[in-house]
């Protein structure tokens, strides 16, 4: 891998992609990031029936 003096390269992760032993297998090393939102939104449970 090379180091580059471009824009860095944004990624989104979710799921086991947040675990830094899972990082650790992937990337080689541990992400730095922060929790992201979505503004005018709010979580909420949904019932579905199957």
């Amino acid at each position: 891998m090379t180091t580059s003096t471009q824009a860095p390269v944004l990624l989104f992760s979710y799921g086991t992609l947040r675990d830094n032993a899972v990082q650790l297998a992937n990337f080689d090393r541990e992400l730095n990031g922060r929790a992201d939102s979505m503004l005018g939104y709010e979580q909420t449970w949904v019932y579905v029936s199957v």
